[in-house]
């Protein structure tokens, strides 16, 4: 990667960024799709690493915006540039604070079994007004649910950030672990991806409705 200097990340123009953060999330999208071919292959361990991909590029786009609206300056913008730990936990900056009908997708892959039969058995019992389904009451148990293991929730995906960039080393590469054992992909299973996959769907979506609210991006 090319070096980044801080003076020419404060001269970035603001349409540049918004380029940047469109183009990011496209390229987020593609590594999902991409990622989602090779689960049917039963490739886990080179789809993950395609999902931590995308992860950051959607942290990327993300940046962006933030720096175009003056929430981020020149110096965190180039932290965020060269690190790939400031991508992941970049997600968590004002984004996840509220539990919401926005945000509630990025909860949902990390909500329990039992928690998510809940929702369902609830969701099911909601009345109808003239054959149209209230959004708000058909959401309202997930918020409830979300709400009640939203400290839990998030320890997990602080725990997910800190593991996800060596977990992607691993996807990729046959190497030793520091016990001198051979390590390989194929230790990334269909669970862990599986999981990832739904995460990196949940960013995804509501980064890209953030932009898009804003006239960034347009999917197509």
């Amino acid at each position: 990667m090319a070096k980044i200097s801080r003076v020419s990340l404060e001269k970035i123009p603001k349409e540049a960024l918004r380029n940047c953060a469109e183009r990011a999330v496209r390229n987020a999208y593609q590594y999902i799709k991409d990622a989602k071919v090779l689960a049917r292959n039963k490739s886990y361990g080179h789809a993950y690493a395609l999902l931590v991909l995308s992860v950051e590029e959607t942290a990327k786009a993300f940046a962006c915006k933030e720096r175009v609206e003056g929430r981020l300056d020149g110096e965190e913008l180039k932290k965020f540039f060269i690190s790939h730990e400031s991508k992941q936990r970049f997600v968590f900056r004002d984004l996840i604070e509220e539990v919401n009908a926005l945000t509630i997708m990025f909860y949902e892959p990390f909500l329990s079994k039992e928690a998510k039969g809940l929702i369902k058995r609830k969701q099911r019992e909601v009345k109808r007004v003239d054959g149209v389904l209230d959004y708000s009451d058909f959401i309202k148990p997930e918020i409830v649910e979300i709400s009640k293991q939203k400290d839990e929730i998030l320890e997990q995906m602080r725990r997910l950030h800190k593991t996800m960039q060596n977990r992607k080393e691993i996807g990729l590469y046959v190497d030793f672990t520091s016990e001198n054992k051979v390590i390989s992909p194929e230790v990334i299973d269909k669970e862990e991806t599986e999981m990832l996959l739904e995460y990196a769907d949940s960013l995804y979506a509501i980064v890209h409705d953030i932009i898009f609210e804003d006239g960034i991006y347009y999917l197509t």
